[in-house]
């Protein structure tokens, strides 16, 4: 099931159009990167049709760090995949498949995403994730 990045790019697209939300070059951009790096998973129904997605970024501690200071997102496509944080980007489900993000989350060790202007960062301790805080000087 290898697919071109152009298959992915317009598969995205067209689920995040069935809803009329805030759809800014910044979420193309983010799409877009993210499948060419494979930082997506595509989540399907039982009948095998898209019905939504997750894309991240596998970003290092500096990002962020800018990410929380200066509401500075990655920028170039290596930062997209240069760490072992896992960068929430947009999640995108159009039925109830909020399960599909739990088994997502199983196999990430340091997570986090931004959400009304707050930045969280989540590390798993013995299957549970613990909030933590980002330090300038900490190591992960």
């Amino acid at each position: 099931m290898n697919k071109s990045v152009s298959e992915i790019f317009s598969i995205m697209c067209e689920l995040r159009s069935r809803i009329h939300t805030n759809f800014n070059t910044s979420k193309i951009r983010w799409i877009y990167i993210s499948a060419r790096n494979g930082n997506y998973k595509i989540i399907r129904n039982h009948y095998g049709k898209p019905c939504g997605y997750i894309i991240w970024a596998r970003v290092v501690r500096e990002t962020l760090i800018r990410l929380e200071k200066y509401d500075i997102y990655p920028i170039y496509e290596y930062e997209y995949d240069e760490g072992n944080i896992c960068l929430i980007l947009d999640v995108f489900l159009l039925h109830d498949r909020a399960y599909e993000l739990k088994k997502f989350s199983r196999r990430i060790r340091l997570l986090a995403w931004k959400k009304n202007g707050k930045l969280s960062v989540y590390k798993r301790f013995i299957n549970r994730f613990k909030s933590i805080k980002i330090k300038e000087k900490y190591l992960f």
